[in-house]
């Protein structure tokens, strides 16, 4: 599918697999110069490498303001700014109701605090290119799950901040979307399927 994406700048978080691992792809599919954010330094060399020579890994883990700055920075330094900002990193680390508050408000800050930092520092360049943003939700923080008080917070604040930074950023032509993905299986639950799905299938497959 032709976008007219040639040469865009993306950078995208928690990259190396998954969700992320797909848009790194997709944006390489559109001829981007693409950087992609994760700490798993096996995955994230692995997909760098099978990815052509428009494709940048950074190994970080985005805990810390610091961290995200010099993310931006480093992607600067690559391609020369930013187009399309993805922030995708986080993990649901089924924390709920019986977490001690001190354990909530850890995995809420991993979840959020990396989504505003890096739109911080990316925003000069986003502005400077009138690009875009884009959040990843989670139909989490729309229906509920059960022992994800932590993560459900932390992605309903995502949606709530994509709402403020839409309206705040339109008059500079900056668009700012929110995708809400449903269940999405990973590599590491792959054995869930073969195991507890699969055996109740007629078919066994």
């Amino acid at each position: 599918m032709e976008l007219g994406l040639n040469d865009k700048v993306v950078l995208i978080t928690g990259g190396a697999r998954g969700i992320g691992a797909a848009a790194v792809r997709a944006f390489i599919s559109e001829k981007c110069n693409v950087v992609f954010v994760d700490q798993d330094s096996e995955s994230g060399s692995e997909l760098a490498k099978s990815s052509g020579p428009n494709v940048r890994f950074i190994e970080a883990k985005l805990n810390t303001p610091d961290s995200c700055r010099q993310a931006v920075e480093k992607t600067v330094s690559f391609f020369g700014g930013i187009d399309v900002l993805v922030n995708n990193a986080g993990f649901n680390d089924g924390l709920g109701l019986e977490t001690p508050p001190e354990e909530f408000m850890s995995s809420v800050r991993t979840n959020l605090l990396h989504v505003y930092a890096m739109t911080h520092y990316s925003l000069p360049k986003l502005r400077k290119s009138q690009g875009c943003l884009v959040n990843l939700g989670s139909k989490v923080s729309e229906t509920g799950q059960g022992n994800t008080s932590a993560y459900a917070a932390a992605k309903g604040a995502i949606q709530a901040l994509t709402r403020e930074w839409a309206v705040a950023l339109a008059p500079e032509n900056i668009r700012v979307n929110c995708v809400m993905p449903a269940n999405v299986i990973p590599i590491s639950m792959n054995n869930f399927s073969r195991q507890v799905k699969i055996p109740k299938l007629p078919s066994r497959r």
